[in-house]
């Protein structure tokens, strides 16, 4: 089974978060001050002086919140 997590980088800028989801960038700068994206807590976020990055456990961590388990 392959591990899906080790395809994403350690550390993502905003716009290849944003790929990764499917979204608009804008919609993570939104996040950021209203503190919610797609109708949830928006994720943890790493600000190096003006830089704005993701690491990667918080992505994930933010993802597998998601996560519906349907009954079989």
């Amino acid at each position: 089974m392959t591990n899906h997590n080790e395809k994403i980088k350690p550390i993502l800028k905003s716009k290849e978060f944003a790929n990764l989801i499917g979204i608009h960038e804008d919609n993570l700068r939104k996040s950021r001050s209203t503190g919610y994206l797609l109708g949830r807590k928006a994720p943890a976020h790493v600000k190096l002086g003006r830089m704005i990055r993701y690491k990667r456990e918080d992505i994930i961590a933010w993802i597998d919140e998601a996560r519906v388990e349907v009954a079989a």
